[in-house]
């Protein structure tokens, strides 16, 4: 396996897990079975296009969500 494939899965799931989300939500979210996401995660198979892109999709609307939340704590207003 290459460097970079490994860097890429690393990175995958550290951005998932930061986003407070589990495999199961991800999945669950892209439509795919939690174990292919799994796989994906450990390198033993690489995601499709359509795929990968739900991922990225599901990371950046929790991590969006996560930042609003921030923003309004920091702002003084309680999260709801």
């Amino acid at each position: 396996m290459k460097k970079s494939s490994i860097k890429f899965q690393t990175n995958l799931r550290a951005l998932r897990e930061a986003a407070g989300l589990s495999q199961y939500d991800v999945a669950n979210t892209v439509g795919i079975d939690r174990s292919r996401l799994s796989a994906i995660e450990n390198g033993h198979v690489p995601p499709r296009a359509e795929e990968l892109g739900g991922i990225l999709k599901a990371l950046r609307t929790a991590h969006q969500k996560r930042m609003q939340e921030f923003e309004r704590i920091a702002a003084g207003v309680d999260a709801a």
